[in-house]
């Protein structure tokens, strides 16, 4: 626990929560984000991370490939961003959907251009 500025102590994860909502006021839009990046991963399995040329991306592009459930089975899907600036990328055969942490979700087709940024995005594969 850490002090507070009375000299109480305070859990460093509620204090960080309070950030992310005030006390009795509504959700922050970073809140909203990070509760939608819960979502993606909620039950999901990692399988593997990897970054540039090794993973087969750009320099500045992360990835972390899941498995998660879906109301009919399993289905995998892809998780990337930068860790500065941004990147154009372009989505390949497997990729069906782009969602944002915003809850936006755009249906793409192999050959669209995916921006990549330091927001993560969830890459739905067919």
């Amino acid at each position: 626990m850490e002090p507070d500025t009375d000299g109480r102590a305070v859990d460093p994860l509620r204090r960080h929560h309070e950030q992310l909502q005030p006390e009795g006021g509504v959700p922050t839009p970073a809140a909203l984000r990070l509760e939608e990046f819960q979502r993606w991963l909620h039950r999901a399995r990692i399988r593997s991370c990897g970054q540039g040329i090794q993973a087969r991306l750009p320099d500045n592009v992360w990835q972390c490939s899941f498995t998660g459930p879906t109301p009919n089975g399993e289905k995998d899907f892809v998780v990337r961003w930068t860790p500065e600036g941004s990147t154009r990328m372009t989505a390949s055969p497997e990729v069906s959907a782009v969602e944002g942490l915003d809850g936006s979700h755009t249906a793409v087709q192999a050959g669209d251009t995916i921006t990549v940024t330091t927001r993560p995005i969830l890459l739905q594969l067919r």
